[in-house]
């Protein structure tokens, strides 16, 4: 959704409205209003050690994954079927 242009240096640009505030536009608009925004979080040895556990958790999954090749060989098989309801979404 377009709410308005942009213009800057003879170039006309769609400025598009969100209502996400993180968008680039209401970034600005929160910068503009002086909300604060340069306080950085500092985060305990707790979360540093549960977001450790995070990572290391999805590398191993990522490592004990199957390659493109290996994927496209078993969807590719005569052998290989879909479970029922496997692409039903709630």
């Amino acid at each position: 959704m377009y709410s308005g242009w942009y213009f800057s240096r003879n170039v006309r640009m769609p400025v598009e409205m969100s209502s996400d505030p993180a968008s680039t536009l209401g970034h600005s608009m929160m910068v503009g209003m002086r909300v604060p925004h340069r306080r950085t979080y500092t985060i305990s040895d707790a979360e540093r050690q549960t977001w450790a556990k995070i990572l290391e958790h999805n590398r191993a999954q990522a490592a004990a994954g199957v390659g493109m090749k290996e994927s496209l060989e078993i969807i590719r098989s005569p052998n290989f079927k879909v479970k029922p309801g496997f692409y039903h979404y709630p």
